[in-house]
């Protein structure tokens, strides 16, 4: 089971939500900059609270799978979306251990784009996971649901949608 970051009782505290006004007027400064595909993805947290049963990291790049539990169908529930997540030309990983791994898979708890204080080419991400977290910059990002052609049908139909923000496949 997880639980939406929107119900969490410190997201709606005044210090986080100037943090979030501060992060959010950051990545409006440096928009044009930034790679769409990360900003769909990752700015609005697509994926937080997903299960990530598949990770697998190189010297040049992290691939992931990872289903999406924040999709909602026309009654409002959730429904899970499973994608295959690659972030390629890595530079500069920086890994750190939060907590030891129980189980076959990870948890995605969110991402902070452009937050690196260490100079790269690039973007930059952190990706925090309940059992770590890592920060690098990469050259580019590809992103797909496992199903391409039926997720886009689901959106354009109307029976499937983001939860929070308009998707963009």
């Amino acid at each position: 089971m997880f639980k939406l970051r929107k119900s969490l009782d410190n997201c709606q505290t005044p210090e986080y939500l100037m943090g979030e006004k501060k992060y959010r007027d950051y990545l409006n400064k440096y928009r044009k900059k930034l790679d769409q595909s990360l900003l769909n993805y990752f700015e609005w947290d697509l994926f937080h609270d997903g299960t990530v049963p598949e990770l697998c990291i190189s010297p040049k790049t992290i691939r992931m799978k990872i289903t999406s539990p924040n999709f909602l169908d026309p009654r409002d529930r959730y429904v899970n979306v499973n994608f295959s997540v690659s972030f390629c030309g890595i530079q500069k990983l920086i890994l750190k251990e939060t907590e030891s791994s129980c189980g076959d898979s990870f948890i995605f708890l969110f991402s902070e784009i452009g937050t690196l204080r260490t100079p790269g080419q690039g973007s930059s991400i952190i990706l925090n996971f309940l059992e770590f977290r890592c920060g690098f910059w990469f050259d580019h990002l590809e992103a797909n649901p496992d199903e391409p052609l039926a997720f886009r049908r689901l959106l354009a139909s109307g029976q499937l949608r983001a939860e929070g923000q308009n998707f963009l496949c």
